[in-house]
């Protein structure tokens, strides 16, 4: 048997939606049913009372005031369960049987995670108004294994093929609802008129919209649409995409554009009566970073209306479709990501960051400044996958390219960098004569590195390099600045050799001793918020007795903060936490019950910021720390604590957030055998 087989909880990042982080296990499709004769197959196992009704030919029919109900050893009180019931009318339930307790509406069909309270345990299902059909009622324990997640902004990834791109990438918001979207008219049109839900959609679901215009002989031509305003990068290439079905019965003629101050361009399709993909690569050839994106019905000569079902509209940045991403506000996704060339995926939690250099992407802006250095637009691919990285061309002698943004504290500066015909170049800042850190950027190797500065070069495939200078002491002045080097040994400000070039893209400059994940910017700053992930599990997935809590997790840097996960209930009085300290390579864990801590380990790692694989194991005077396959630590005389019913990625109380990467995150609600952990957290 797998050991997987006994988890009770296991999040490997793999799946994932708006405000959710979805676990391996528990898996909701093998939950047990709570519910007997849910299907109504026969006329047993429910009584019928008030006004009564009947069970016949697989439903269950009640009278206006009548009931259906049944006691249930299986529903227990005050735990969340997922309810499932399918038919017409509004039905209203409760758990508490024959009670006076509050019931539920549910207008059929329904599905709802609920809790169940207290009481007669059972469900008791009444008509107390108009007609009601029930075709099956399904009750089954809440798998709840899937964390909540918030983060109320947008962020970036590395994708699987490499390329930084946002999260989720598509740039349209509410991607299949189109009542959310602008309305537009040109011409004598009448306005459009969007009645959501009503066709069945691509994948089978009732979720594709209907687009409608009435144009009453009103004149030539008629246009009508649905639009949407989105912000691209200067002579950003996008694709636009749309599924499409005719809604009259005859074809349907529409076009896909986009259109800002001073340019539109656009193409023209036809919706048949079977669902089809259409797409349409756009760049807007002028430096307005506004585009309205519509989805229009044309008509050329006066119909009585113009018809047709939207669904799955996308837009993602480049030439390329990549595989629809279903969006809402788009501000609370969850990041999976590839850097380093990985095959399986990371989640990636990160501090609230806000990149203080604006136009990273245009190096031609004014917000860039330039002293013996000229700077072409858009002349390779960047790391995004787009042609928006510029060629950054250096006369001979010393020269430089610098922000506007002064430091004033702790700043990390970043940029991404490719071999063009200069080997070296030089991150400084012109407020302390140790502040700068010397790059290989044709090799990927650091060069001197002032002792104010710590710096990294971070390989990001197809020649870039992401070069990274943090000036974490010192005095906190001047700007950032690049300069062209002829060797790794150059010192501050040390700009020579004859004229050459660099690649550039994507320009960061953000307060903290650390780098995080790219913030693209354009006229104005930008600021990620930070990740919260948490909520997941219910009291019926934990065991309070015994169990073990294992995580495969890296550290973002050594920043001096605590970074926890924990299992509790909710408070800081009862829980069992693992984190990385204040102290540097260090992880503590430690059991606390009824406000006591019980036992306490802290063990220093050879390196935080790589993979460790870490498990604690808790029972009655017999709890273990084990880190990388070995048992580093034990405490023979601890109690333990009760009420657990939540892991999250922070303290109990919320404080304390994991900020970091993890590849996997596992529960288990007995003590595992010391065989069982060391192969558990062997790397």
């Amino acid at each position: 048997m797998s050991l997987l087989d006994k988890a009770s909880l296991v999040q490997i990042p793999s799946g994932y939606g708006e405000d959710k982080l979805y676990s391996v296990i528990p898996d909701p499709n093998t939950l047990s049913e709570l519910v007997i004769n849910g299907d109504f197959a026969t006329n047993s196992d429910w009584t019928i009372g008030g006004a009564g009704g009947s069970i016949s030919g697989g439903q269950l029919t009640l009278a206006l005031g009548g009931s259906a109900y049944q006691i249930s050893g299986n529903i227990i009180a005050n735990t969340q369960v997922e309810v499932n019931i399918q038919g017409t009318g509004t039905v209203y339930y409760r758990f508490d049987v024959n009670s006076s307790s509050p019931t539920i509406a549910a207008t059929l069909p329904y599905t709802a995670t609920v809790n169940t309270g207290t009481g007669n345990m059972g469900i008791q299902l009444m008509n107390l108004g108009g007609s009601v059909i029930i075709d099956s009622v399904s009750i089954k324990s809440s798998s709840d294994g899937d964390f909540d997640f918030s983060r109320s902004s947008t962020g970036t990834r590395v994708n699987s093929d490499g390329y930084i791109e946002e999260v989720p990438r598509n740039q349209l918001t509410y991607s299949e609802d189109f009542s959310s979207w602008l309305t537009w008219q040109q011409g004598a049109a009448l306005p459009v008129t969007v009645t959501t839900n009503v066709a069945e959609s691509p994948t089978g679901t009732l979720t594709a919209d209907r687009i409608q215009c009435d144009q009453v002989s009103l004149g030539s031509p008629n246009r009508v649409g649905v639009m949407q305003e989105v912000t691209f990068a200067p002579l950003q290439r996008f694709t636009i995409s749309v599924w499409a079905k005719s809604a009259s019965g005859s074809n349907e003629s529409f076009k896909i554009i986009a259109r800002n101050a001073t340019g539109i361009t656009g193409g023209a399709f036809t919706a048949t009566n079977e669902w089809q993909k259409f797409s349409r690569v756009v760049e807007m050839r002028d430096p307005a970073v506004t585009v309205n994106v519509i989805i229009g019905l044309y008509q050329n000569t006066d119909t009585t209306t113009t018809d047709i079902y939207l669904w799955g509209a996308q837009i993602v940045l480049g030439e390329t479709e990549k595989p629809y991403i279903k969006t809402t506000d788009r501000l609370d996704i969850p990041r999976l990501d590839y850097s380093g060339g990985a095959t399986c995926p990371t989640l990636l939690l990160e501090p609230q960051r806000t990149n203080l250099q604006t136009y990273s992407e245009d190096l031609t802006n004014g917000a860039w400044i330039t002293s013996n250095v000229s700077v072409v637009p858009n002349q390779t691919t960047s790391p995004d996958g787009t042609t928006t990285a510029d060629k950054v061309d250096y006369g001979s002698g010393s020269g430089f390219i610098r922000n506007g943004v002064t430091l004033g504290s702790a700043t990390t500066f970043s940029i991404f960098v490719k071999y063009f015909d200069v080997q070296w170049i030089q991150i400084m800042t012109s407020g302390d004569v140790n502040h700068y850190a010397n790059f290989d950027v044709q090799n990927g190797v650091l060069g001197n590195v002032g002792s104010s500065t710590e710096a990294e070069i971070e390989d990001y495939g197809n020649g870039w390099y992401r070069i990274v200078a943090k000036f974490v002491s010192g005095t906190f002045a001047g700007q950032p600045r690049l300069y062209k080097i002829s060797s790794g040994v150059r010192p501050w400000a040390g700009g020579d050799g004859d004229a050459g070039s660099y690649y550039m893209w994507g320009g960061q400059q953000e307060v903290g001793t650390f780098q995080t994940s790219y913030i693209p910017t354009a006229s104005s700053t930008v600021t990620r918020n930070a990740d919260v992930c948490d909520n997941a599990g219910t009291s019926a997935t934990f065991n309070d007795s015994e169990g073990v809590l294992f995580a495969e997790i890296a550290a973002l840097a050594n920043d001096g903060g605590n970074r926890s996960i924990s299992i509790s209930d909710g408070t800081t009085s009862n829980q069992i936490v693992i984190r990385y300290s204040t102290t540097a390579n260090q992880v503590t864990a430690y059991v606390t019950d009824g406000g006591v801590i019980t036992a306490q380990f802290n063990y220093t790692l050879s390196d935080a910021l790589s993979y460790n694989k870490i498990a604690l194991k808790y029972k009655v005077n017999d709890v273990a720390l084990w880190v990388n396959g070995t048992e580093v630590a034990t405490d023979t005389s601890a109690t333990m604590p009760s009420g657990f019913d939540e892991l999250k990625f922070s303290r109990a109380d919320g404080i304390n957030d994991f900020y970091g990467k993890c590849k996997q995150l596992i529960y288990f609600n007995e003590a595992l055998e010391d065989a069982e952990l060391t192969a558990l957290t062997t790397l």
